[in-house]
């Protein structure tokens, strides 16, 4: 296969993943930022909206929307700051506690199936490759092609 034809290969499992990634979230009625966020606080723990949004790579203004989002539908609450009293700590809610649970194990379920017919050392180099291409991917110096 030409460079060409991996790399439309490769865009072609990134559509896929995505569409996945949405239809699951879709049917937990929350967006995939929100999926996002959910798991940041899961793994990192409160903190103020900034911080998680640079955790997740979700822009302030869009983090708003998203915040808003996840506090109505009761997965997410916010408190003052003991240390500065302008801003707020976002927590995971029990019921966001439960929903970050369930997206883990359901992300988990799908990556085994997803990768079960690759032999270790096949998930080796796939693992070292995917790893150079999204370091070309965010290297600011890189062609874009008009995205992003």
């Amino acid at each position: 296969m030409s460079h060409e034809e991996i790399f439309e290969l490769l865009a072609e499992v990134a559509l896929e993943l995505s569409a996945t990634t949405e239809a699951g979230c879709s049917a937990m009625a929350i967006t995939v930022s929100e999926a996002r966020v959910l798991a940041c606080l899961a793994q990192h723990g409160p903190g103020r909206s900034g911080v998680v949004a640079e955790h997740t790579g979700i822009s302030p203004r869009r983090m708003t929307q998203v915040m808003k989002g996840l506090d109505e539908k009761g997965h997410t609450e916010r408190v003052e700051d003991t240390e500065d009293a302008r801003a707020k700590i976002v927590s995971l809610t029990a019921s966001g506690r439960s929903l970050a649970d369930e997206l883990r194990r359901l992300s988990g379920g799908a990556a085994v199936y997803t990768l079960a017919g690759l032999d270790p050392a096949d998930l080796s180099v796939l693992e070292s490759s995917l790893a150079v291409i999204l370091e070309r991917l965010t290297d600011p110096l890189s062609p874009r092609l008009g995205m992003r």
